[in-house]
């Protein structure tokens, strides 16, 4: 009878020895010792603290990738200067590339989806690589975003006046415009971007695109509307059409295209009428509401010693 006694508490005891515990098993029975001293426990829980194998009791503990203890866990960060350069915003105890735009660096400056990324549209990207698609920045070998890098390219308050040409310019002569006053700038030195930029003999700030768009913002604010003299005065000339033709800075992108053309930046014979005819776009500080059109008061024949023929004609049939 004491033999039976015996061999059933050996066994309850080799049965103890076998069970060590482990964090997260439901069914694991209760014991209250897991460890002495650290060399008792695995490398994923290496430090042993009142008796219980945990992650860690200082940063020291830690892995690179996970540098912060915490509560006795091992967590990325609590804070932006626990980060890496790499993933600098610390955001639920995790390091991420961003949460707004200001996170990013300039060669990937726009923030979506808490990840850094070239761009979420055309004017995000570089004018050398222009085009915004997926977010990432693209070749535009075309110039089809030329207008909507116009902040980076001609920057400014005052109001500006843009005219597609819609034909291609030979930028390679551009520097002929000096002999008319023209100031070539070194904004693209190489023009591998396809922009020139120009001041003018009035200090009008001017960009050229190799498509034909025209970019032009006044030195100062002067009036909206530009006012010709009566000799400038003809049936396509300013002013007597409902178009944009007689908004401020048309003076100036006038000899602009003239001399364009002289200088066979611009191959057409009739660059005023390609003025004229082309679209124009406005930007103005403030919203403001025009129609543009012509009133004339009293003698309509007052005229006659300047404007063309034909203009009298319109003017004398609309003429109040």
């Amino acid at each position: 009878m004491a033999r039976v006694i015996f061999f059933a508490l050996f066994l309850g005891a080799a049965g103890c020895a076998e069970r060590l515990p482990e964090p997260g098993r439901d069914n694991a029975p209760v014991v209250a010792v897991q460890c002495l001293e650290d060399a008792q426990c695995p490398a994923d829980r290496p430090v042993c603290i009142a008796q219980v194998c945990q992650q860690c009791s200082a940063d020291a503990h830690c892995p690179e990738s996970t540098p912060v203890c915490i509560d006795l866990l091992c967590i990325e960060c609590l804070e932006n200067a626990h980060c890496p350069s790499m993933t600098p915003v610390c955001l639920d105890r995790r390091c991420i590339d961003c949460t707004e735009d200001t996170h990013c660096p300039s060669e990937r400056p726009v923030c979506i989806a808490q990840s850094c990324l070239e761009c979420r549209q055309n004017s995000d990207c570089p004018l050398n690589r222009g085009l915004c698609i997926s977010n990432r920045c693209l070749l535009d070998p075309d110039g089809r975003t030329a207008w909507d890098h116009r902040a980076s390219v001609l920057p400014g308050d005052a109001a500006l006046h843009a005219v597609e040409l819609g034909t291609e310019l030979q930028l390679r002569h551009v520097d002929r415009l000096v002999s008319g006053g023209w100031q070539v700038g070194d904004f693209d030195p190489e023009r591998v971007s396809g922009w020139v930029r120009l001041t003018g003999p009035d200090g009008h700030q001017v960009a050229l695109h190799r498509n034909g768009l025209i970019m032009l913002r006044a030195d100062q604010a002067g009036d909206l509307l530009w006012t010709p003299a009566v000799t400038e005065i003809s049936q396509i000339g300013p002013g007597i059409r409902r178009d944009l033709r007689a908004l401020h800075g048309y003076g100036a992108l006038r000899k602009l295209v003239i001399d364009l053309a002289a200088a066979s930046v611009l191959p057409l014979s009739a660059p005023v009428s390609l003025l004229n005819f082309s679209p124009h776009r406005l930007i103005t500080p403030t919203t403001r509401h025009l129609l543009i059109t012509d009133f004339v008061w009293g003698d309509v024949n007052e005229l006659n010693s300047g404007a063309a023929s034909d203009a009298m004609n319109v003017l004398a049939a609309t003429a109040w």
